[in-house]
């Protein structure tokens, strides 16, 4: 069973958690690594600014 993580954000907003559910969701194929073997947050702030990495809106 695959669940949607867009569907999981949107029940987790109606649930009354608004203030930590996502207001935005983006999927990557893989999470880009640093050196150190950890996500390279840098690089992936980059990407979804330079608009690499597409994100969909949670509806509330």
């Amino acid at each position: 069973m695959e669940i949607s993580v867009l569907a999981s954000a949107e029940q987790t907003a109606r649930r009354g958690a608004r203030r930590v559910a996502a207001d935005r969701i983006a999927r990557v194929a893989a999470m880009p690594l640093a050196a150190t073997g950890k996500i390279d947050k840098v690089r992936l702030r980059a990407d979804y600014v330079d608009g690499k990495i597409p994100a969909e809106d949670v509806v509330r």
